[in-house]
């Protein structure tokens, strides 16, 4: 157990140093931004699971670091919080840009059908622990105040016309808002 504790603790220090950890992340990050390097790391097996590796490593260090919370501050430092910065900025300008193109039936099939794409997409690529980060990132930033309330009056009048093919995707936006809690009342 010492020898493992040692090992970790070379590992994250000497061989995930900041620097090199930071230019692993930032290629993974770009990586991660790009639907055609997705497809294309999802295509291929073998640098698919070198990037789950290297992920997992500094995940792993960081679970089983000899001092707990200094484990997890750098998965949360080094990997998560990059992350995370760098999705806010792609799904905010993501969220706006289908906003201005598409009608908000379209937008709403868009963005249940991307939730499921980045679902399954972190799922493969990260910790179990940061794929809910990710999700409420994502809910955020394309079912925002902003669109919610375009979101909300668009729901309404599909069920007030009975557009029975766009409510299973109005219901999934919603469930996705209700259990965020932030719609308290629907009138």
């Amino acid at each position: 157990m010492v020898t493992r504790a040692i090992a970790l603790n070379l590992w994250m220090t000497e061989v995930l140093k900041p620097d090199l950890a930071k230019k692993i992340v930032r290629l993974l990050l770009d990586a991660f931004m790009d639907t055609e390097d997705r497809r294309a790391l999802l295509s291929n097996q073998n640098k698919l699971v070198v990037v789950q590796t290297v992920i997992q490593s500094i995940s792993r260090v960081s679970e089983s670091s000899a001092k707990e919370y200094e484990g997890c501050k750098f998965y949360k430092e080094t990997f998560e919080n990059p992350l995370l910065e760098k999705l806010k900025e792609h799904y905010r300008c993501e969220a706006s840009k289908m906003l201005q193109e598409l009608s908000i039936p379209q937008y709403i099939e868009k963005v249940v059908a991307k939730l499921d794409e980045e679902s399954k997409w972190s799922a493969i690529i990260i910790p179990n622990r940061s794929t809910v980060y990710v999700k409420n990132v994502f809910m955020e930033h394309f079912v925002q105040n902003s669109s919610m309330d375009q979101i909300l009056s668009e729901g309404v009048r599909m069920i007030e016309e009975e557009r029975v093919d766009d409510h299973d995707d109005f219901y999934k936006i919603l469930k996705e808002i209700l259990q965020r809690g932030k719609l308290a009342i629907i009138h």
